[in-house]
């Protein structure tokens, strides 16, 4: 048995009502989490606005769901017959629509509520999908032969992070996307042919949503070689692109405006919402004659790259759909760094894939990696520059991929010993 599942399962026997305790103490721990989370939220929407938003690494906007108010709108008038992508529509800032048009059938429901409600309801279904992809990610962390944590806890974690609170507060869609993570992992548990296809599918409108999960299927499914997979993924590309053409061209062309926009040339400095890694290249590099090669190339072969390598490290337990789950995790993440202006919303995939994999027992490297994200993980403000908080993020997207390829070296060596012990007692 590995080093490290001998030392947790000899822990476990040797005092087991002391684990016992240890167990209630973090259930208890995690209600506590929870209950001051939700009171917070509820006070917040009841005033219409986050409260203490101020003291949060969020730039919190003076009412909730200005983003909701984007989609809410824009949903309403394409109902209506109209292009928000071309017209005006009610965006108080005046904004064309910024999403995919995937997105505009998936708030048709607004057109029979006021505002108020939508902001409500809204907060309370963002709330419900975090947790739901949190309680799965617990269930990694037992196949992994980590640590139990109890999922309560796991969720109020994640529940806490600075992504998830900066995504209710703005009503953002991301979440939809973590749903949407999960059914394409459980589906293509089985390598069946309906499975794939359904894989393929659900990441094929994860990418209609936002469009950052086009490279998670690419990366996925050629490194595990799902290639039935890859083709559902690809049909249904085509197929929302081809409901209506007009309508994916005006929004590719808002995409490649969004694309353009850089706040780190703007604003001459590391914006605090922000992680772009290309930005973050092109402004360290000014000047020097690194700032010759192009950031989205550089940092695009450093995504594939780790993408490989990860992936390359999990192919042997792919079997475990959990497992797929957290890599799509990491790989969703990863691609939210890649855009020149991309906001801390987008990484809400990254502290649920943490606590799949982060263990107490981990080597000191990666306990380095996770112990500098802890900065931006809580949300509460202190003095830090831009430069130094895009550098915990990164560590923190380092560390899950160091740990997720630490645990499945792990969880092969563990099923390699089963298959032994089963061999020999079945020659005895």
């Amino acid at each position: 048995m590995p080093r490290n599942g001998m030392m947790r399962s000899f822990q476990v026997e040797a005092s087991p009502a002391r684990a016992g305790v240890a167990q209630r103490a973090l259930r208890v721990i995690g209600i506590v989490l929870l209950t001051i989370w939700g009171l917070w939220w509820t006070g917040s929407v009841f005033i219409g606005r986050l409260i203490d938003g101020n003291k949060t690494w969020i730039d919190s906007y003076w009412h909730l769901g200005v983003d909701l108010q984007h989609s809410y709108a824009a949903s309403r008038h394409w109902l209506s017959g109209g292009d928000p992508y071309m017209q005006p529509f009610g965006d108080e800032l005046d904004r064309r629509y910024n999403f995919p048009p995937v997105t505009l059938p998936l708030f048709a429901w607004s057109r029979w509520i006021d505002y108020d409600t939508a902001v409500a309801l809204w907060t309370v279904a963002l709330t419900a999908m975090v947790a739901a992809a949190a309680h799965v990610a617990s269930r990694a962390r037992r196949y992994l032969g980590l640590s139990v944590l109890p999922g309560v806890l796991v969720i109020a974690l994640s529940l806490w992070s600075t992504p998830v609170i900066f995504a209710i507060e703005r009503g953002t869609s991301d979440a939809f996307v973590l749903v949407l993570l999960v059914v394409s992992a459980w589906s293509g548990r089985d390598a069946s042919w309906g499975g794939d296809i359904a894989a393929g599918a659900s990441l094929g409108l994860a990418a209609g949503i936002k469009v950052y999960p086009a490279f998670t299927a690419c990366a996925a499914f050629v490194t595990l070689r799902r290639w039935r997979s890859l083709g559902a993924f690809a049909a249904t590309v085509l197929g929302i692109v081809l409901v209506d053409p007009e309508l994916a061209g005006h929004a590719w062309w808002r995409l490649r405006n969004y694309i353009d926009f850089a706040p780190v040339r703007i604003f001459d400095s590391f914006v605090m919402g922000q992680h772009s890694l290309t930005a973050a290249w092109e402004r360290m590099t000014e000047g020097s004659p690194f700032g010759l090669i192009p950031a989205l190339p550089l940092c695009g072969l450093l995504l594939v790259g780790l993408a490989l390598w990860v992936g390359r490290a999990i192919r042997p337990v792919a079997s475990r759909w959990e497992v797929v789950y957290v890599y799509f995790l990491l790989l969703t993440a990863a691609a939210t760094f890649l855009p020149s202006a991309t906001n801390d919303y987008n990484l809400i995939f990254l502290p649920v894939g943490i606590l799949a994999v982060w263990d107490l027992h981990d080597p000191w490297p990666i306990q380095l990696l996770m112990a500098l994200f802890l900065p931006f993980w809580q949300p509460v403000r202190f003095l830090m520059t831009g430069e130094l908080m895009m550098l915990f993020k990164m560590a923190g997207l380092a560390g899950l991929a160091y740990a997720l390829v630490y645990h499945a070296g792990d969880a092969r060596s563990r099923s390699h010993s089963s298959v032994s012990l089963k061999c020999a007692a079945a020659s005895s």
